[in-house]
């Protein structure tokens, strides 16, 4: 018996599934992040390495009897850490077949296979991607937290630090969330936020983990979290944009959302929608209309598809 892995490894946790031939699914692990930039390259690879042995461990499995796996991460949309992941692969499993890509492209592929369509994700971090009937791939966003990831729990919650200092100084909009947040963090006062959000060892997960606490007041009606919310959708709205105008061939214009944005937070898939709404009004006697659909699979289930199927 031949086996087959996927990975989807997320900024803040990965995922391990174990298929047979026919695609069977036979067992599924949980393990910390592989992203590289999230975590760097030392707890990435502790953390990959630690994820399959586990997983064939407990199955009773032998790295000889697996054909193929497909590691899809955020953190392999360049060519450094591709370059970084073949060499942990040439290292320590040198007789296994290794397929690299991103988790949007395994979520692409898994709700999509072969037709056209947009994948969001919006998680720890934020990207799309899109692909038209003749297979053209168009992406958008997805620069780590420093220099994007907009919409993402890492956006949410640095734009309500960020945002809740510049109101305690009446230059933003009234809120009551920096007390919540300096206690998420555990800090004392403004002054300790500062240094902390300087340092460099602060990991995006770490950060992201309180958008929780704006979804939390956006539900009681906090103004500025509110309106925090409502921009990231709008951001996120603006990747599918970008990938939809640069598809002019894509047919069906279906959107799948995926990620714990989507997943946790009502208010921004409310908004999301109502930016969708408002698209498709003012676009109602062409045959462009944007539609969000539902996710019947995931990034995960992608990466095994393209492990056994080598797309």
């Amino acid at each position: 018996m031949q086996y087959f892995l996927g990975i989807d490894g997320g900024g803040t946790k990965s995922r391990l599934i174990i298929g047979d031939e026919n695609l069977n699914k036979k067992a599924l692990y949980l393990g910390e992040s592989i992203n590289i930039f999230s975590v760097g390259k030392d707890k990435c690879f502790s953390a990959l390495k630690d994820l399959i042995e586990t997983s064939l461990l407990k199955e009773n499995i032998n790295i000889k009897d697996v054909k193929r796996i497909c590691v899809a991460s955020a953190g392999l949309a360049r060519e450094y850490e591709i370059k970084e992941f073949n060499s942990f692969f040439n290292k320590n499993y040198p007789t296994l077949e290794t397929i690299l890509t991103t988790d949007v492209r395994a979520l692409m592929v898994g709700s999509l296979q072969d037709k056209d369509g947009i994948c969001l994700i919006a998680g720890t971090g934020s990207v799309a991607m899109g692909q038209d009937s003749n297979k053209n791939v168009v992406r958008a966003g997805g620069f780590g937290w420093r220099l994007g990831d907009e919409g993402s729990a890492s956006f949410i919650a640095q734009e309500a630090i960020k945002r809740s200092i510049k109101s305690q100084e009446n230059r933003d909009i009234e809120t009551k969330m920096m007390q919540p947040l300096l206690k998420f963090f555990k800090l004392k006062d403004r002054d300790e936020a500062i240094k902390y959000f300087h340092s460099s060892s602060l990991d995006k997960a770490t950060v992201s983990s309180a958008a929780s606490v704006v979804t939390e007041w956006a539900r009681k009606g906090d103004p500025l979290a509110l309106d925090i919310l409502k921009i990231s959708a709008d951001e996120l709205f603006k990747l599918v944009l970008s990938v939809h105008n640069r598809l002019p061939k894509i047919a069906k214009r279906e959107i799948v959302t995926a990620g714990g944005v989507f997943e946790h937070d009502e208010i921004v898939n409310k908004y999301f929608d109502e930016k969708i709404e408002n698209y498709n009004l003012d676009k109602v006697n062409e045959n462009n209309l944007l539609k969000r659909i539902d996710l019947k699979t995931n990034a995960l289930d992608g990466a095994l598809y393209i492990a056994k199927n080598t797309l």
